[in-house]
Parts: structure tokens; C-alpha cells; sequence
């Protein structure tokens, strides 16, 4: 079996640390909590870049839902 990682690399906005707070009291009020899709690390991650990521769920779903072997 021959396993391939590809990696993506883009450039991200880093806000402020005033701007940072000001994004994550901007959803104190939001119930929507879901541990694989907007989890505690989903949360910190868009508030200081804008984007929703939790590199924790990335990793094990890599490790659960293996990706098809791509012949060459």
C-alpha cells in the first residue's frame, strides 16, 4: 500500500488581539457547539484567523476514513 500526504499551504489573516476578542463576543451568545464540526478549537482558530478549523478533527478523521490508494 502506498500512502500520500498532500499538503496545502495558503496564506491567513491573523487579527489583532483586540480584533480577536472582539470576534469571539461576537458569538458569546451561539449554542451551536458540535465536537466535530465547531468544536472549542474550531472557535479559537476563527477568532484570531477567520477561518474554522480544528486540525485534532482533521487528524483522526484522516485516520478513520482511510483515503483510497490512487494508482500511478
Amino acid at each position: 500500500m502506498i500512502l500520500h500526504q498532500w499538503q496545502i499551504s495558503y496564506i491567513i489573516e491573523i487579527y489583532s488581539s483586540d480584533e480577536t476578542v472582539k470576534r469571539a463576543k461576537s458569538r458569546r451568545d451561539e449554542n451551536s457547539y458540535n465536537l466535530v464540526t465547531n468544536n472549542c478549537e474550531h472557535f479559537a482558530i476563527w477568532c484570531k484567523t477567520g477561518v474554522s478549523k480544528s486540525t485534532q478533527v482533521d487528524n483522526i478523521l484522516r485516520f478513520l476514513v482511510p483515503v483510497p490508494e490512487i494508482g500511478l
